[in-house]
């Protein structure tokens, strides 16, 4: 699936968040997630396909989050200048 910043997306049917990046790295498509209505609740999810459908599922896995949050900031940076003001 082809996640756009500022998508929404429902998780397990029940919870909305909003896209704020969506990039590959090392062969896999993450998405990292935000609720609109909690901004302190983020989710860094990797896409998995399971016969042919398209899912969602939170990196649980230490160093993998590590890696990819670290990637993460990389790619954001100059939005994350702006928004700690420097």
């Amino acid at each position: 699936m082809n996640y756009q910043k500022y998508d929404t997306v429902e998780l397990d049917g029940e919870k909305e968040y909003i896209v704020v990046d969506s990039f590959k790295y090392n062969d896999y498509k993450y998405v990292y997630l935000v609720n609109p209505n909690d901004s302190k609740e983020v989710l860094l999810t990797k896409e998995e396909v399971v016969d042919g459908q398209s899912y969602l599922t939170e990196v649980t896995d230490k160093k993998e989050y590590e890696r990819v949050a670290l990637e993460i900031v990389k790619r954001n940076k100059e939005d994350l200048k702006a928004f700690l003001g420097n």
